[in-house]
């Protein structure tokens, strides 16, 4: 039987040592814990980044939204690819994957 999580949430009242006026507070939705709100923030700050860096660079960059054939086998495979790629290129973007890449294919 399937179980529902309480939801809980988070209002912003202060933000870097001012009030927020008063309708226009921030409110975090979450199925987490609220005893620590200041995880909360920083759990939404790393969402964001996540959204803004990944998932729209694999959406525009990489152009995921634009299928090369219309048939739910062409649409998987090139979703498994264009994730592969961009792991790919990301890996090299660190400085171990850069020290790899000079290397040569060999290692």
């Amino acid at each position: 039987m399937y179980k529902a999580n309480p939801i809980n949430a988070v209002m912003v009242t202060y933000w870097d040592g001012k009030e927020i006026e008063k309708g226009k507070e921030k409110v975090f939705i979450t199925d987490l814990s609220v005893n620590e709100p200041l995880n909360i923030l920083e759990d939404y700050d790393l969402r964001s980044v996540i959204e803004n860096e990944g998932f729209r660079e694999l959406k525009q960059g990489y152009h995921l939204l634009k299928f090369p054939r219309k048939t739910k086998n062409a649409g998987a495979a090139h979703c498994i690819l264009t994730i592969i790629i961009f792991n790919f290129v990301n890996a090299y973007k660190t400085k171990q994957g850069r020290e790899l890449a000079q290397k040569g294919v060999r290692r």
